[in-house]
């Protein structure tokens, strides 16, 4: 009988799951609604896999049965306590649909399933920013480091970045920094008359922000030149910088021998300043390659479970399938 891979990336927006061979077809995808087990329960989120699962596995023609490594990559993998928690209940969901107990099943955070979606190389890292961020390096033993909850607050992707530039209108209007243009934006974004009456809307709760929605304000208004603006991108690219080199001096990574992937929304279209940052800040490493993320996260969780497989050494031939089937089936990551 022949065996398949499932790679499964569940984020708070959606679950996805793909079946492949060990050949490099992607036979079938499958999707359903987004969880956290921490938010939204653990019983939803399992079901949400399943659902993404069920979907791809009848779309592939084939039964949970045929399955021989299972690869999940998950929001809220994150703690090490978390990994045993999750993996138990994967077990329970899998063997209840009738899995081969003697079935591999390997478990993630989602940003390595992002990774992975972006390199082939057995020493990496990913800066991957969106709504929210995180950052992750894996050393040519397969140890890694994932920063998860140790990234601040104020450094999770375009909501901080959002946040940051709220927070800069603020303090222009009451003297702390220059003026700057986003003032005018962010008022003319929120219908606001000033700086003083938007703060006391948002501070009663009479105003709610989605702050990732700024986000897009402060890289143009950079791009045309606001000081205040460009600082605030800045700033960021240099601590994702410190985090990178840290994590990479405690794995034993050189980093003249290392690819960097870049991924999330943050990273497309004006976001492009954020990237020439983060390479003008890594020019000290001359032989250090950076790439923007190539594929959907998803395809980098099937990807993992092909690597079990093929301890992490992927064949040419296999690569190169994967490319066509990804074109085919739309995972190609949109830049």
């Amino acid at each position: 009988m022949m065996k398949y891979c499932l790679g499964i990336d569940q984020g708070g927006t959606k679950t996805d799951a793909v079946i492949m061979d060990y050949d490099g077809n992607i036979l079938s995808k499958g999707q359903s609604g987004g969880a956290c087990y921490i938010s939204t329960g653990m019983e939803e989120a399992m079901n949400r896999i399943w659902e993404a699962s069920e979907c791809a596995l009848t779309s592939a023609g084939i039964t949970v049965k045929n399955i021989d490594v299972i690869a999940v990559c998950m929001t809220g993998a994150d703690w090490e306590f978390e990994y045993e928690l999750l993996r138990n209940e994967l077990k329970k969901l899998f063997y209840a649909k009738n899995l081969n107990q003697n079935t591999n099943i390997i478990l993630e955070n989602d940003c390595i399933a992002a990774l992975r979606s972006g390199t082939d190389a057995l020493q990496c890292g990913i800066i991957c920013m969106g709504t929210g961020g995180n950052i992750a390096l894996r050393n040519k033993n397969g140890e890694q480091f994932i920063f998860g909850y140790y990234l601040p607050n104020e450094y999770q992707g375009a909501s901080s970045l959002g946040n940051k530039g709220f927070n800069a209108v603020i303090e222009a209007f009451v003297g702390l920094t220059p003026p700057t243009s986003l003032t005018s934006r962010i008022l003319e974004f929120t219908g606001e008359n000033n700086p003083e009456e938007l703060l006391t809307k948002v501070t009663m709760g009479k105003l709610h922000i989605d702050w990732k929605n700024l986000s897009p304000i402060v890289f143009e208004e950079a791009e045309k030149g606001d000081e205040i603006s460009k600082k605030l991108i800045v700033d960021m690219a240099e601590y994702f910088t410190r985090c990178v080199i840290t994590a990479a001096a405690n794995l034993d990574i050189d980093l003249n021998d290392f690819e960097l992937v870049l991924s999330g929304g943050m990273f497309k279209g004006k976001g492009y300043q954020m990237s020439d940052e983060l390479r003008k800040n890594f020019k000290k490493y001359p032989e250090m390659k950076i790439t923007d993320g190539r594929y959907e996260p998803v395809v980098g969780a099937g990807l993992l479970g092909l690597d079990f497989f093929y301890n992490r050494r992927l064949p040419y031939s296999v690569i190169s399938k994967i490319e066509h089937d990804c074109k085919k089936l739309d995972l190609i990551r949109s830049v």
